[in-house]
């Protein structure tokens, strides 16, 4: 087909072009110049027959490869790359589902205040970046603790049965290993950047959320007071991120307790409207 439409190229062009016929100017072409560039009538029969001959002659399978393995790859590569990075996207958010990412950005935040009132002296950045990061970990390892240990409980209500663990979408393995890592890096993070003493109330709330609080749930109502607890814990964080242990004989001992109780009394209506509602 290609063969063919060359031939009636080449026929159209020597009837356009008769070798003795003068030009539009009433001279012989010279030697070197095509009239096939500026005839009309020459270019609409070239892009018809160049575009009959496309269209008839289907690209062979391996023209990609034979202009090398680079271009013979590209399409395969583009299209793992695009995977891999929804995959990396899709596990994010399984993580962020796992922590309980917005819960965990809230308590977070909650440990700032204590910091900013007790601070005896000009804020350091490093610290409240410590704060910050070592809190949000040391959260996300325990919302983590509380969804392994409620797998089968979450998978019967409509409100839970689609977190990552029930759901089928991540292992207890990797929910696991994501919460041990998550609470070392967490507390080491709080033990050098802020003070020991932070770090052992992040302990003390992780034990408390997820080794008493989640137990609890079924065994009696009252764990919503315990859990209550644990939530007011990070509140304190901040108190002793600025002073240490010497928190317990300063005059912002009472703020911070002030500050605890506050939470946890606000806990209880939402704990409760969560019952009524659920």
């Amino acid at each position: 087909m290609v063969m063919s439409a060359m031939v009636r190229l080449s026929r159209l062009k020597s009837r356009l072009i008769p070798p003795a016929r003068l030009n539009n100017f009433g001279a012989v072409p010279r030697r070197g110049y095509d009239i096939t560039s500026t005839c009309p009538l020459f270019v609409r029969a070239a892009h018809s027959a160049a575009a009959a001959a496309t269209a008839a002659v289907p690209i062979a399978p391996s023209a990609a490869a034979a202009l090398g393995p680079a271009h013979a790859d590209a399409p395969a590569r583009d299209e793992q790359g695009v995977k891999c990075l929804s995959e990396r996207r899709s596990l994010s958010k399984l993580y962020w589902k796992l922590s309980k990412g917005k819960l965990t950005v809230w308590v977070s935040l909650s440990a700032m205040p204590g910091y900013l009132l007790a601070l005896p002296g000009a804020i350091d950045p490093m610290v409240m970046a410590a704060l910050a990061s070592g809190t949000f970990l040391t959260s996300a390892s325990a919302q983590t603790m509380n969804q392994i240990i409620e797998i089968e409980r979450d998978a019967k209500m409509y409100r839970t049965a689609q977190r990552p663990l029930p759901s089928g979408m991540m292992s207890v393995q990797e929910a696991s290993r994501f919460s041990m890592a998550t609470g070392a890096i967490g507390l080491g993070i709080l033990t050098a950047g802020a003070t020991p003493a932070t770090a052992a109330i992040a302990g003390t709330t992780i034990l408390t959320y997820a080794g008493i609080y989640t137990p609890l749930k079924v065994l009696t109502p009252y764990n919503t007071h315990v859990g209550a607890i644990s939530g007011a814990l990070p509140t304190v964080l901040g108190f002793t991120a600025a002073l240490g242990t010497g928190l317990v004989t300063s005059p912002w001992m009472a703020h911070a307790a002030w500050l605890f109780t506050m939470q946890v009394l606000w806990q209880m209506p939402h704990f409760y409207a969560l019952s009524w509602i659920h």
